[in-house]
């Protein structure tokens, strides 16, 4: 018996079982409206498939029993029984309705035998197919089907990955289960997936939400602002994941690039009560007894009069201990002699030590009433912890740098510095969210919802310790330190040694400098209502569904930093054993450059002599000042948000949508400016023209503005699909994206000189000002897409391509203003240049998507359980703004693949993952590339074996990143490394067991 698209128990997806059973919600099974039919005549199969999608209920089939039966379809808007009746109609075929709202296809009751002279022992009767033993569309395939047919119905591009699906390979979290759809870019941390660019658009201009509203971020210093965090979101307590490329007017319009919406499940999406219980170990090829360990379950149950309360429980502990060497050669100069170009001023070799550990609890109670009403409360709860220790030594060039070949360079002298940072972080992520359904007639539907959602990210210490000491030659002396470049990695030529002798990796040399010391807290808070207003009617014949909401989200976003520096004036150096550690200390015995052999300073060694000696620990309150409010900054934001949209069937293949979203967003934002230079020249003794000043040198001053501005975000889709092979799409629309927090946040860092005017004698007063905009307005995107999928016949696939082109307009880049008369701070500048983000952007980024599905089915056993889903998507990208060359987009790669090789038969499933992001362009500000740095093209393999156990059991076996591909970034023009790390392979071994 086919299921569609219901999974059941026996099919649990590992590290989230439940979800893996996770089927569309059961509506009235009498009054469910169905837009239209399948349209022209067909096979009963496929039009039963269609219907179960169309209506988002499970409809159960033997599939012997419908065979290649046909229907003669149907157009028009009807009930779901209405649709049943006539698709069956001539079959043979009935069907009942279970109390969980299961549709089940039957044979009819066979005949009465005649009467006869003799009766003879009448056959037995043809037992109807139950769900107690039936055969399903199964695992990771079935999960693709159920996918696929869910997203055909909708008018714009989706992609939907289920449960059945995000298990089937190595995923820690969303973002690694999400980066082998179309046009996803992955970007990690530690090996793991943090952020996703969806078609070359930054992840500040993408939109998460969860269970449908928006999701609070819990971010860095709050520098990666709007970009919502990935990996606090496990893989395995979903039940799909919807990544929406085209926006219509009842999604949010704030996302150019696209929406990611996470589901977790709801009891009543379960056929019968279930739960089970999960482990995982693991195991990798760097570090030295790193833990990988994670254990998860869950329970879902429906109880009360007729099963209408439901509960789901699921909860998951997940650690991943981590080492990753690093090396970094970002700074570059031009040579002063031999071959001309840039060569690296800074060598920075180390490595992450590291803990990182997520604890999640997602649960839900919801009820079921007649019709479509149907109300639930969504609690979710996450705290992702991450401990890491990252030695750092640090070559830095004294005076001239010398280049005797392209691949040679040399530094007069030399600086060594070293640093140990201790940090941990904690994120924790809370969300709330009570909503319901009600069907106020036949025609009308209500639904209402109310969020809270709120995140952090806590430093309770971020300390770091550090060392320095210098080389400076004596006069006509050799250059101090020679490097060769080999395989773009700068080696030291020799062991860099001093006139007196000691080399820079004798501890000796390495003079204990400072301690820092840094807390901070960075927080998000989001309240959200929201009421969607339905109805279905028809008009002049057609069938129109009307749709129409309103919004509110209230956002508070804040930044509080605490910086204190101590310097240290002692003579303590890392010869004492006691203030030094050794990479090797760490668990490894080498890293990515085999001659540097560096010696780092140990916290527990130096926190030790402050404890003992804090006299030689001098606070310094200018710097700590300074440092403390280059991060902090506190925001409210208010949206409110309306839409009316329609759609009709032009005909019973054509689908039209037409619409409008309007949002109003008022921003008020405030943070702090640092009087970073105060200086006066050319006056005579006694007279002080910074006298008169309201602010001296190291002062804060206050800082706030804020504006409101209107966004329009009008929709056409059109949608052809007449039930059969093919599938149309095209659609125009608008979208925004609101400014970065960072961007945003008045953040100033203020220089101000003070000169005699040559002719009077009077002061000019001249400021330089580096701060945010909070004038900022949104950035605005004109979308165009098409796309074509056709539907290989018998269900073994399907080829789709897309194509997209998003013109865009006011993209923030720094710019600097020069003014006169300008007022800040209290002080009138004769002479003001400011420093600030303007939406001064323009310009466009522009795709085509291909991917296909193959399955193996009428293949001879036991080749027939293979099959392939392979992607492709080809992207670019031109920005420009005034007196700034066109560039493409940061972490936007020309090309993207992923691959995914399947198998599935009987108690065994396989699958291979491949996936490869070509070269991108890397900045930290996503509209400003920095200068010609690109991140190297990077390809990652993943596999996991599934063995389905008697008794329910589950074994798992995978292994994750096989490839063991570093990160890389390059130049484009010279042949050396900016910066490169790895991460290590990882496998891992599961047991699951279901009930």
């Amino acid at each position: 018996m086919w299921i569609f698209p219901l999974v059941l128990s026996g099919l649990i997806a590992d590290g989230a079982p439940l979800s893996a059973l996770a089927a569309p919600p059961s509506p009235s099974l009498s009054r469910k409206a169905v837009v239209a039919g399948p349209g022209r005549p067909g096979r009963l199969a496929d039009a039963l498939l269609a219907l179960a999608a169309q209506a988002d209920v499970n409809i159960a089939f033997d599939a012997v029993l419908v065979g290649d039966r046909r229907t003669r379809g149907f157009t028009g808007p009807t009930t779901l029984r209405g649709a049943l009746d006539r698709l069956l109609d001539g079959s043979g075929l009935t069907y009942t309705l279970s109390p969980t709202g299961v549709v089940t296809v039957l044979a009819p009751p066979p005949p009465r035998p005649a009467p006869t002279p003799k009766a003879q022992p009448a056959a037995p009767p043809v037992e109807a197919p139950t769900l107690a033993d039936p055969i399903v569309v199964t695992g990771y395939r079935g999960g693709l089907d159920r996918a696929e047919a869910r997203a055909r119905r909708y008018d714009g591009l989706v992609e939907i990955i289920s449960a059945d699906t995000v298990g089937k390979l190595p995923d820690s979290n969303i973002a690694d289960a999400l980066d082998r759809l179309p046009s996803v870019y992955r970007i990690s941390d530690q090996g793991e997936g943090r952020y996703l660019s969806l078609r070359g658009v930054s992840q500040v201009l993408d939109t998460v939400t969860f269970n449908g509203v928006t999701i609070a971020a819990s971010d860095t210093d709050g520098r990666s602002g709007r970009a919502a965090p990935l990996d606090v979101l496990s893989a395995s307590a979903v039940s799909d994941v919807e990544i929406h490329s085209v926006m219509s007017p009842d999604r949010d319009a704030g996302a150019i690039g696209g929406l990611i919406d996470v589901r977790t499940p709801l009891a009543h999406d379960f056929p019968t009560r279930t739960a089970s219980v999960s482990a995982e170990i693991g195991l990798a090829d760097t570090g030295h007894g790193r833990d990988i360990h994670a254990v998860g379950g869950a329970f879902a149950d429906t109880f009360g009069p007729d099963k209408a309360f439901g509960i789901y429980l699921a909860g998951e502990n997940w650690v991943r201990e981590y080492f990753s060497p690093f090396y970094d050669t970002a700074n570059v100069v031009p040579s002063s002699t031999g071959v001309p170009g840039l060569f690296p001023d800074r060598i920075l070799v180390g490595a992450s030590i590291g803990r990182r550990e997520r604890t999640s609890l997602t649960g839900a109670l919801d009820w079921r009433g007649a019709g479509d009403n149907a109300a639930w409360l969504r609690v979710f709860a996450a705290d992702y912890n991450d401990e890491e220790l990252r030695p750092e030594f640090m070559l830095y060039a004294r005076g001239p740098l010398s280049a005797p070949s392209a691949d040679t360079f040399s530094w007069r002298g030399l600086r060594v510095r070293t640093e140990t940072r201790r940090e941990r972080q904690e994120r924790p992520v809370r969300q709330y969210v009570l909503g319901g359904r009600w069907a106020l007639d036949d025609d009308w539907t209500l639904e209402a919802s109310l969020n809270r959602t709120g995140a952090k990210e806590l430093n309770p210490y971020l300390d770091y310790y550090e060392t320095l000491g210098d080389i400076d030659p004596s006069d006509g002396a050799p250059d101090i330190a020679r490097f060769r470049i080999v395989d773009g990695v700068s080696i030291p030529d020799g062991r860099l040694v001093a006139p007196n002798g000691l080399s820079a990796f004798d501890g000796r040399f390495q003079k204990l400098f400072r301690i820092r010391r840094i807390t901070s807290t960075v927080r998000e808070d989001i309240t959200t209502g929201q009421l969607d207003l339905s109805r279905r009617l028809v008009v002049g014949g057609k069938p129109v569904a009307l749709k129409m909401g309103l919004k509110h989200l209230a956002r508070l976003k804040s930044v509080e930093d605490a910086d204190h520096r101590f310097n240290f004036t002692g003579a303590a150096s890392l010869a004492d054993p006691s203030l030094a550690g050794w990479i090797d200390d760490y668990g490894e015995d080498d890293n990515l450059v085999p001659s540097l052999k560096f010696p780092s300073a140990d916290p527990a060694g130096v926190e030790a002599l402050f404890a003992r000696r804090p006299d030689l620990f001098v606070f310094d309150a200018a710097a700590s000042r300074e440092n403390s409010v280059e991060d902090r900054y506190r925001i409210h934001e208010t949206i409110w948000a309306g839409y009316l949209m329609g759609a009709v069937d032009m005909t019973p293949a054509l689908h039209v949508t037409l619409g409008a979203r309007v949002e109003r967003t008022n921003v008020q934002a405030k943070a702090d400016a640092f009087v970073a230079a105060l200086s006066a020249t050319g006056f005579p003794a006694g007279v002080d023209p910074l006298a008169g000043l309201p602010f001296a040198q190291a002062d804060i001053l206050p800082t706030a503005g804020g504006r409101h501005y209107l966004n329009l975000a009008p929709a056409l889709l059109v949608r052809w699909d007449a039930g059969g092979a093919w599938v149309l799409r095209a659609s125009a629309t608008r979208s925004f994206a609101r400014p970065d927090y960072v961007d945003l946040a008045p953040i100033s860092t203020l220089s101000v000189s003070v000169a005699p005017d040559p002719r009077t004698g009077a002061p000019v007063v001249s400021g330089v000002n580096e701060i945010g905009n909070p004038r900022l307005r949104a950035i605005e995107s004109r979308n165009w897409d098409v796309s074509a999928q056709y539907h290989l016949p018998r269900r073994l696939g399907w080829i789709s391509a897309a194509g997209f082109y998003k013109a865009l307009d006011g993209l923030p880049f720094e710019m600097a203003q020069d003014r006169s008369g300008e007022t800040f701070g209290g002080v009138r500048f004769d002479h003001y240049t400011l420093v600030t983000k303007t939406n001064a952007g323009h310009g466009h980024v522009a795709g085509v998507e291909l991917s296909m599905r193959y399955d193996l089915r009428d293949a001879p056993a036991p080749f027939d359980g293979f099959g392939v889903l392979a992607n492709a998507a080809f992207l670019d990208s031109k920005v420009s703004a005034p007196g700034l060359a066109p560039r493409r987009l940061a972490d936007q790669a020309k090309a993207l693949y992923a691959v995914q090789l399947y198998y599935e038969r009987d108690r065994f499933q396989a699958r291979l993952g491949y996936a490869y992001q070509g070269r991108a362009p890397h900045s930290d500000q996503w509209a400003e590339q920095t200068s010609d740095n690109y991140r190297q093209p990077l390809s990652r393999l993943d596999l996991k074996v599934i063995v389905d156990l008697p008794h329910a059991w589950r074994v798992t076996l995978s292994g994750a990143n096989l490839t063991n591909a570093a990160y890389r970034t390059e130049r484009t023009t010279y042949p050396y490394l900016l910066d490169s790390e790895v991460y290590g392979r990882e496998y891992r071994l599961g047991l699951t067991r279901r009930w």
